[in-house]
Parts: structure tokens; C-alpha cells; sequence
């Protein structure tokens, strides 16, 4: 698999107030990224996992501490479905 490189800058307070290193901060962004993007139906479960760098079990749990299900079924998808039972 091909990688490329995204970087962005951040002004040096919004980094202070997190008061973690700057690795840590990288792992946190990918793993919010990785949420985000699997909550708007953008990346698969096994994608957005692997994009943390997480097993797919440690991304449900990280999921589930962010309020986000793991059942990323869409709320028009799910109404056609109740309507036609």
C-alpha cells in the first residue's frame, strides 16, 4: 500500500492547550480523523481502524467513547426498513 504524507500547522497555543507532546497530539488527530470519517460513512470499519492504527476491537471501544455506534446504518435507510415491515 502507497502512503502520502498530509501535513497541516496548527498555531502554538491551540497545541499547547492540549499539553501533550506532539507525537501523542499525531496519534490523537489520526484516531479523531479515523472517527470522523467512519461516522460520515466515508471509510469502513476496517479501514478507519487501520487508518488509528488500531486493532478493529480497540476502534469499536474508542467508537463507543466518543458516542459514536458501531452501526453506521443510515436513519433514511432504517425508516424505509421499519415502514415496510
Amino acid at each position: 500500500m502507497i502512503h502520502k504524507q498530509v501535513a497541516f500547522s496548527l498555531p502554538s497555543d491551540v497545541l499547547q492547550a492540549f499539553k501533550e507532546p506532539v507525537g501523542a497530539l499525531e496519534k490523537k488527530f489520526r484516531l479523531y480523523l479515523a472517527i470522523m470519517l467512519y461516522r460520515e460513512a466515508e471509510l469502513s470499519l476496517e479501514r478507519a481502524a487501520k487508518m488509528a492504527g488500531l486493532c478493529i476491537e480497540d476502534f469499536i471501544y474508542e467508537l463507543g467513547k466518543h458516542n459514536v455506534s458501531v452501526f453506521n446504518y443510515p436513519a433514511e435507510e432504517l425508516k424505509k426498513e421499519l415502514e415496510s415491515i
